[in-house]
């Protein structure tokens, strides 16, 4: 997602997004990157990143009485996209992820997310996946499709079962750890995002 991109995830470790960070990306720290238009060491990258393979999704459980209602998320990212620039969907990962004071001054925290900040991060990516898409450059068009499927699976994982146990939630696959943590030099290089400092 917009990378949601976040230096680790928490779901063993720590995800979202770098790409939101790596989002996305990339970036949820402890559960989902976060989104480039993932950042994620933001979260989702450096989280991502972290996560050497891919686990099995925990076993489902009942959502709790306090679990919010459930939103639409879209099943695939748009198969437009890519054809954004660098500073466009730097933009959108610095917006998310500062949003939800996961970020300050193009710096990610060195504290993992909270469950509600992730839970706010990933819905605003995907609730903006047009304009992520769209403001994603070539390079990185991969990158942010692979956090936005990891962050559409988050998102209806919280949404059944409540976003309250990150180590329950979904990783994302080798091949989507992979290409998120790509997110996370990118931000670095070209947004001048800075991871925990």
């Amino acid at each position: 997602m917009p990378t949601i991109d976040r230096p680790a995830r928490r779901i063993p470790s720590r995800f979202i997004a770098a790409a939101l960070g790596g989002l996305l990306a990339v970036a949820l720290a402890g559960c989902g990157a976060a989104a480039t238009p993932t950042p994620v060491p933001p979260a989702a990258a450096t989280a991502a990143a972290s996560v050497p393979t891919a686990a099995p999704p925990a076993p489902a459980t009942p959502a709790p009485a306090s679990a919010a209602p459930a939103t639409s998320v879209p099943s695939v990212a748009p198969a437009a996209g890519g054809t954004g620039t660098f500073a466009a969907w730097c933009a959108f990962v610095i917006d998310v992820n500062t949003k939800y004071g996961y970020m300050t001054n193009k710096n990610y925290s060195a504290t993992p997310p909270t469950m509600d900040v992730e839970r706010q991060i990933v819905t605003e990516a995907l609730s903006r996946l047009n304009e992520w898409v769209a403001s994603t450059p070539p390079e990185i068009k991969d990158a942010t499709a692979a956090e936005v499927a990891w962050f559409q699976r988050m998102k209806a994982y919280g949404d059944a079962h409540g976003w309250t146990d990150a180590a329950a939630f979904p990783p994302p696959t080798t091949a989507e750890s992979t290409l998120i943590a790509s997110l996370v030099p990118y931000q670095q290089k070209e947004c001048g995002i800075t991871f925990g400092k």
